[in-house]
């Protein structure tokens, strides 16, 4: 009789042990959720399972879409995942394969919850979403617009050089005075028939680009310069007279200024 007790209590302990482990339901988990050999998490966003299974962040790092990331230094709290605690529960969780079914239930209970808490709680810090306004990036340890900085051009790390800016994700040429960029050159708009009053606006064939708009004819008071119809009076590249440069930029009356 004593040994057929003993087999039952085997057997009910060992059916306790396949319960432990977090949220799963029937052998599987939830949807949003991944399993590992602990319990099921967000490996997107849990910090002790970050990408992988058993792949834990460092102090000061959280979890952002599977990949460990820096903490901004001015999000408070950020980064305390409190990882020793969450080892305690794993080993908690292991010791009860030897205790009683209430046991096991309240462990499973406490790993839902340290589980969801932390991927929902904008306090945490997970996602950029968290870290950065609406429109900017979180770049390194600060926030940036990736449409107009110059050391995250596009995307994180991209440094224009030192003689171009970045516009609207891409680095163009730092084009003096009246000049802008377009098309990776610096153009003026007022007589420029690929970029007449704006950048990409190109004037039909024969046409002329006059004051930024395109003409079929150039007016009198207007200077025929090549294929050009300009103002000699603020053409940067035909101050005064056809092909006369001005280094600034800028033109006026006829003459090149600072």
């Amino acid at each position: 009789m004593r040994s057929i007790t003993t087999i039952i209590l085997l057997a009910l302990l060992s059916g306790a042990a396949g319960c432990v482990g977090g949220p799963i339901v029937g052998a599987e988990c939830a949807a949003e959720l991944s399993p590992c050999p602990d319990g099921c998490y967000d490996l997107a966003s849990d910090p002790s399972n970050c990408g992988a299974c058993g792949n834990a962040c460092g102090a000061g790092e959280v979890c952002d879409q599977g990949f460990c990331t820096e903490c901004p230094p001015w999000v408070e709290g950020c980064g305390d995942t409190d990882l020793p605690e969450q080892d305690a529960d794993v080993d908690s969780d292991s010791d009860s394969d030897s205790d009683s079914d209430s046991d096991v239930d309240s462990d499973s209970d406490a790993d839902t919850d340290s589980d969801s808490e932390p991927d929902t709680d904008s306090d945490s810090g997970t996602g950029e979403a968290t870290l950065c306004p609406e429109g900017l990036a979180f770049c390194g340890d600060e926030c940036v617009d990736l449409a107009s900085d110059d050391d995250n051009c596009g995307s994180c790390g991209e440094a224009c050089p030192d003689d171009e800016l970045c516009a609207d994700g891409i680095c163009e040429p730092d084009c003096p005075g009246d000049l802008i960029a377009c098309g990776g050159e610096c153009v003026y708009t007022g007589s420029d028939t690929s970029h007449c009053g704006e950048c990409d606006n190109a004037c039909g064939d024969g046409m002329f680009c006059v004051a930024g708009v395109c003409e079929a004819d150039c007016p009198s008071g207007f200077a025929t310069c090549g294929e050009l119809c300009v103002d000699i009076m603020v053409d940067p590249f035909n101050c005064g007279h056809c092909d006369e440069v001005c280094p600034s930029g800028n033109c006026w009356a006829g003459v090149c200024t600072d």
